[in-house]
């Protein structure tokens, strides 16, 4: 398994030498940023620069295929600008799942609010719900269907199972959530018993 804070220095002397001070942040999410790493997890990183031009992917690009476990870099690279314009709903995950290494994402976008987390839950709740729903109408397959299922585990944790006071608090914040994650929960079951 990549030793991730020793590759992380030498990622971030790569891209320094790359980009210099125009570097606003940089992060990592994903497995690595969660604790949760395998031998065959990518290495999600998040760099920020202070604005983004396309000959700027190629230098990333360039400057990547010499870093070690190259295979398994994968992650986000943007402009401070690009950054910006994203709808702050979709931004919500990014925001809460980045661990800085370098820099803060404070400082270059605001916090989620709270309407910007009620969006960024419906909108995972209907995408597990039309996956789930897809996968045991059509493709009938356990392994897509098991990708799902940390996600449905996350958004009970966060969002509560099917209590009833689970159910007043996701109509008082209007997600949804859990009357979502309880049709994957009976969903998930059928298709691996089906197949």
């Amino acid at each position: 398994m990549v030793e991730i804070e020793k590759w992380l220095e030498i990622y971030h002397q790569a891209m320094e030498r790359e980009f210099g001070d125009r570097i606003m942040f940089l992060g990592i999410q994903g497995s690595y940023g969660r604790g949760e790493a395998t031998e065959t997890s990518d290495i999600d990183v998040v760099l920020i620069l202070d604005h983004m031009e396309f000959k700027d992917l190629e230098r990333y690009r360039k400057r990547a295929e010499h870093l070690p476990e190259r295979e398994f870099l994968c992650g986000f690279v943007a402009g401070k600008e690009e950054l910006e314009s994203w709808d702050p709903a979709d931004r919500f995950q990014f925001f809460f799942d980045t661990v800085p290494v370098y820099g803060k994402l404070e400082d270059l976008i605001s916090k989620p609010s709270r309407c910007h987390a009620k969006q960024a839950a419906l909108t995972g709740a209907c995408n597990l719900y039309h996956g789930c729903s897809h996968n045991y109408l059509h493709t009938r397959n356990p392994d897509i269907l098991a990708a799902f299922i940390p996600s449905v585990r996350k958004g009970q944790r966060d969002h509560g199972d099917s209590s009833q006071a689970d159910r007043e608090r996701g109509r008082r914040i209007g997600t949804g959530f859990p009357a979502f994650a309880g049709m994957v929960s009976r969903v998930a079951p059928a298709v691996w018993r089906r197949g």
